[in-house]
């Protein structure tokens, strides 16, 4: 019998992967459960141990399973991180725009924002901090992405949430913040924060779609 190829391992790997990903969505497997041992997969899909291992790190590069050496593959706890990390590197690769994913996020926290019922208070006043920190310029990048990822973490709707999150932290590297003058971004984002509280959905989308108009028009 001739050797695998590199693509020949590759797509039995990839077909692999998937199979297990069936076998966890129809167990039902929840976030840390274990997978059966290597050798009882191996026994139950005819597949070689190196074929199973490549099928596991690509499980693992997705974020589907944890491997923890000495004991076995854990299912994860669901995570987008891993597949915005993918679309991030792509999207770099093609020479990505930085307005086209500041546009996009702008979307997203319009929804989050203009969405009833608003934040509660423990995220307003965790608003209210992190807009205050933005009155000095060495505190305005980490105290920028706090507000906005609490903004997200505000979202009742724990997909868009996830999203809005991973974007944000790319969205940081960006500087997109460095558009405007440090008291503008500490009043605008204050602005913000007050009308949250009042829970005026529409002022609360308008406002939003303000703050990401300037980066995306750098």
């Amino acid at each position: 019998m001739q050797p695998l190829q590199t693509e020949e391992r590759y797509t039995l790997s990839k077909l692999m992967s998937e199979q297990l990903k069936t076998y966890i969505l129809e167990r039902r497997l929840r976030p840390g459960d274990k997978l059966p041992s290597e050798r009882d997969l191996v026994q139950v899909y005819q597949v070689s141990r190196s074929i199973l291992r490549e099928s596991l790190r690509i499980l693992e590069a997705e974020g589907v399973v944890q491997i923890r050496h000495g004991e076995g593959a854990f299912v994860r706890e669901f995570d987008l991180a891993p597949l915005i990390e993918q679309l991030h590197y792509q999207w770099l690769r093609g020479a990505g725009d930085p307005a086209e994913l500041f546009a996009l996020i702008g979307a997203l926290e319009s929804i989050i924002a203009g969405s009833t019922p608003g934040p509660d208070a423990g995220i307003v006043s965790r608003l209210r901090e992190a807009a205050a920190r933005m009155s000095e310029p060495s505190r305005l990048p980490a105290a920028w992405l706090d507000f906005h990822l609490a903004l997200a973490s505000s979202s009742r709707n724990g997909l868009l949430a996830q999203i809005a999150g991973a974007l944000l932290r790319h969205a940081a590297s960006l500087q997109p913040f460095a558009s405007r003058s440090v008291p503008a971004w500490r009043e605008a984002h204050a602005a913000l924060a007050d009308e949250l509280e009042r829970q005026d959905a529409a002022r609360c989308a308008a406002l939003v779609a303000e703050l990401w108009s300037r980066p995306a028009s750098k």
